[in-house]
């Protein structure tokens, strides 16, 4: 390992072999430090809106605007849901194993799709990037403003696997992430509705107003994150 990995920098966890398919794996943990990011050297903030129509919805200091779609995510763990129920129902040992490997393979798909996000939000950013998540903090507890039959999903969606790996990948990026109140962080819906008024040429004092609004509330995430770091 020492002609790959530098040993004065990475540090080694414990190897585990692992076997599927035919074909075995050895996985082994490798940490390092990275250098902090500085508030003082914070280039551009990006704010992250994480739903499930839309995975994420971006919006940076630089005005440019970013959504990965759902549709496809929600359309494949419906999928799963229903072929879940249906085992449950005959209740047989085969059954139960099937059960068993269905969630183990939704699982790791999910933390795929979590992986590649997180990968393409810190990549598509330069370094000293600051990305402010809402606080989803009991958001599971929520479901009574949600539908019987969208409970599941809304439930069990894997926001907080997300935050985790956009948090360290950021680390890596010389980038931060903070969280800040979801009513805060929508605030790129303000910017959406903004560019449409003007596709469609709407008032031009509606215009003024929200630019105003938005401008406020878009930097105030960034705002309190210097005078907490101050304290």
């Amino acid at each position: 390992m020492s002609q790959y990995f530098d040993q004065t920098i990475y540090k080694f966890g414990t190897a585990k072999l692992t076997k599927k398919l035919g074909k075995y794996y050895l996985h082994i943990p490798v940490t390092y430090d990275v250098e902090e990011s500085n508030i003082s050297d914070i280039c551009n903030v990006v704010g992250i809106d994480r739903g499930i129509n839309f995975v994420v919805a971006t919006y940076d200091s630089k005005h440019k605007s970013g959504f990965v779609s759902g549709k496809a995510i929600k359309q494949r763990r419906t999928s799963y849901s229903k072929l879940r129920k249906e085992l449950q129902m005959r209740q047989t040992p085969s059954a139960r194993r099937r059960l068993k490997a269905i969630g183990q393979r939704e699982n790791r798909w999910m933390q795929d799709v979590n992986h590649c996000v997180s990968k393409a939000l810190v990549e598509s950013n330069p370094k000293h990037t600051l990305f402010v998540l809402e606080d989803l903090t009991g958001v599971r507890n929520a479901t009574e403003r949600v539908r019987t039959e969208n409970r599941y999903v809304s439930v069990s969606w894997a926001f907080y696997d997300l935050e985790q790996k956009l948090i360290y990948k950021a680390k890596q990026n010389q980038s931060s992430v903070i969280k800040v109140d979801p009513l805060v962080i929508s605030v790129f819906s303000i910017y959406l509705v903004y560019t449409l008024s003007i596709l469609y040429g709407q008032n031009i004092e509606i215009l003024l107003l929200l630019s105003f609004l938005s401008i406020i509330l878009w930097f105030s995430p960034f705002i309190f994150y210097i005078i907490s770091s101050n304290k």
